[in-house]
């Protein structure tokens, strides 16, 4: 990927697309490329299940990644500690819920 060439960070925000997954195998002087998955496009899946079938799954979806977008907004042009502290204590949790509740359909 060229155009990441000069690009010496850590995290790469993607969206889900498979062809993202490889760049985390790329070997560079910084170590791998962690993806950082966007909340925007998750979200777009769930609006529209709950559009097509009014899916209750879906509605507490958008409920909590809600939750998410507010906990942002309440820490937008802080510092970032102040960011990290709040999406350890308030996201993190949000978060981890969401891999449990999401488990049984991945893993079944």
């Amino acid at each position: 990927m060229k155009f990441l060439g000069g690009y010496r960070g850590r995290f790469l925000q993607c969206d889900a697309y498979q062809s993202y997954n490889g760049m985390t195998e790329i070997a560079r002087d910084n170590g791998p490329w962690q993806l950082v998955y966007c909340w925007t496009h998750v979200r777009r899946r769930f609006v529209k299940r709950f559009e097509s079938d009014g899916s209750p799954i879906a509605e507490e979806m958008l409920r909590q990644i809600a939750l998410l977008y507010q906990i942002e907004k309440s820490v937008r042009s802080k510092e970032a500690a102040m960011r990290l502290a709040a999406r350890r204590e308030h996201s993190a949790p949000i978060i981890a819920a969401l891999k449990e509740s999401v488990r049984p359909f991945v893993y079944d």
